[in-house]
């Protein structure tokens, strides 16, 4: 993984088979997906990891039983990728280009495993049609106030902060955004409608995900909060989750909000919004987040991420 000094080893040291820590190679991926071409594992098994789920909704997702049936260019791609510390990869089969298979596997942390796969199609396959170029327009000129704002997608709870460039739209953290004649938000890959209020101001934006899902970003707040000392150390004290039998130390360190799992782990909590019973931060990408009693004391801290949603401890009294 590439640091500030310079490349260092960035290994994973964990012993999660299969979702992680599963040791191959680009040659035994291709006999896999040799395999699956010519259902030797068997034909009902093979089909039915192909075949794509429901969510609860009715919705049809492109994510199947373990691997990912979408289309790239118009090709039918089925396909997953993967990314672990210092590692990115890509796996992919091409049904209709007579099962033309690539397989990427990056030894760098970030690495584009996925672009790089589609590199390869690109270039062997000669008749694909021609990317669609997104139909944009500059920020530059365009009021982009009615958008600044913290946005807190109401699945996860993690946050996405619109800030005032040069005049310009931006993503903390990420791309500059830009506007679409049809007035949707793009930023970077990602494209986001935007539902305002009465007074014209965003008030939340939804994106439509690629496998046939949608998430809803919602206002939490025009500008990031700055609490006060009393403020942060109303939040310290320790907290547990009785369902993995953890406590975490939160304390006031340097007038920062630390958190601590374990002796030798500690982490540091940027503030982002106060709202009703609920102050919020930031930590390492995540979200976290402190509910408050009805008397303004804090019962409970929350984790929020891409694949915990509601992770609760309870404060010990």
């Amino acid at each position: 993984a590439r640091q500030s000094d310079g490349w260092h080893i960035d290994m994973p040291n964990d012993n999660v088979i299969a979702a992680g820590g599963l040791l191959t190679t680009v040659a035994d991926w291709l006999r896999w997906n040799d395999a699956l071409t010519a259902k030797t594992l068997g034909a009902a098994w093979g089909d039915s990891i192909t075949q794509r789920m429901k969510l609860t909704s009715g919705v049809e997702i492109q994510y199947a039983l373990g691997l990912v049936v979408t289309r790239y260019r118009g090709l039918r791609e089925i396909s997953h990728s993967g990314s672990t510390a210092g590692y990115s990869t890509f796996l992919a089969r091409y049904p209709e280009q007579d099962n033309l298979s690539v397989a990427v596997m990056c030894n760098a942390a970030g690495a584009p495993a996925t672009a790089h796969a589609h590199g390869i199609v690109d270039a062997i396959v000669s008749d694909l049609p021609r990317a669609v170029a997104a139909d944009t327009t500059s920020a530059v000129g365009v009021d982009v106030a009615p958008f600044v704002g913290i946005y807190r997608d109401t699945r996860t709870n993690t946050t996405m902060e619109l800030a005032r460039a040069d005049a310009q739209l931006r993503r903390v953290g990420g791309p500059v955004a830009r506007l679409l004649s049809n007035g949707v938000l793009q930023i970077g890959t990602t494209r986001m409608r935007p539902l305002r209020s009465a007074d014209g101001r965003v008030r939340s934006l939804k994106q439509a995900t690629s496998d046939g899902d949608s998430l809803e970003f919602v206002r939490a707040a025009d500008g990031r909060w700055t609490p006060t000392a009393a403020d942060l150390a109303s939040l310290a004290g320790t907290y547990r989750n009785d369902e993995i039998g953890a406590l975490f130390d939160v304390r006031v360190v340097g007038g920062s909000l630390t958190i601590s799992p374990r002796t030798g782990v500690v982490e540091t909590a940027t503030p982002l919004y106060r709202a009703e019973r609920r102050d919020a931060f930031t930590s390492d990408g995540n979200a976290v987040w402190f509910e408050r009693g009805a008397n303004g004391r804090a019962t409970s801290m929350h984790m929020g991420a891409g694949r915990v949603w509601d992770f609760v401890s309870v404060r010990v009294p």
